[in-house]
């Protein structure tokens, strides 16, 4: 009884340290996400820069459906479903406005 106390613990303790370790690297991963979106806001605001000095409108809907689609295709070649890669697409164009709106304020 005591060898199976033992060994179940010991098990536990290694899924522990396997969840621990995994959860490290999903951080990781966030922190490379978040940087990169902070560089792609920074492309936006050059984006935004022209687009003011030319009187173009900050939303161009020819864009946003280029984006959709081709993030789409790319994202079901990486096993993603659709929705999630739309979801991801409005959420990154929804920030890229935002953030093109309050520079030029």
């Amino acid at each position: 009884m005591n060898k199976q106390l033992n060994s179940n613990k010991s098990y536990r303790c290694n899924s522990v340290k396997k969840i621990e370790k995994w959860r490290e690297a999903i951080d990781s991963i966030d922190h490379r996400i978040i940087k990169l979106i902070h560089q792609r806001l920074k492309l936006v605001e050059k984006i935004s820069l022209v687009k003011n000095e030319k009187k173009m409108p900050l939303f161009q809907k020819k864009r946003l459906t280029y984006m959709l689609k081709e993030r789409a295709i790319f994202g079901k070649k990486h096993n993603l479903s659709k929705k999630v890669i739309i979801g991801l697409v409005r959420f990154l164009h929804n920030t890229s406005l935002n953030h093109q709106k309050n520079k030029l304020d």
